[in-house]
């Protein structure tokens, strides 16, 4: 084999290696936040919770479900596209504004694997 042939396969190997680190964070990234669904129950109608708003008012206690308004319960219900998902779709054929949120979700994955790969020991 010759020494350019070598380098090419060795440079191709290294680039698998990086792209399976690359991507084993960000799956666990997506499994831990699929586990975050399934939030256990709040607190029971009655409960005043400590908050400290204002330094004179009190604090607030918490309604029956059926007290509160319907749309609360619908806020952050709907799933948003996940990174694999718009990748999949290609950018190309993304709206500006999606292709804008894709690249933010990236960087968002890549800083937050920055910061877990280079943690300051105590």
């Amino acid at each position: 084999m010759s020494a350019s042939l070598a380098l090419r396969a060795r440079s191709a190997a290294s680039m698998a290696v990086r792209a399976a680190a690359w991507r084993a964070p960000r799956q666990a990234l997506h499994a831990s936040a699929a586990s975050l669904k399934e939030l256990p129950p709040g607190p029971a109608p009655g409960t005043v919770i400590p908050v400290g708003i204002t330094k004179d008012g009190q604090d607030p206690v918490v309604l029956e479900d059926s007290e509160y308004p319907e749309w609360l319960f619908r806020v952050g219900a709907e799933e948003s596209e996940t990174t694999e998902e718009m990748l999949s779709k290609g950018v190309k054929n993304l709206s500006y504004l999606d292709s804008a949120k894709l690249f933010r979700m990236l960087r968002r994955d890549k800083i937050k694997q920055h910061n877990s790969t280079n943690r300051k020991v105590a």
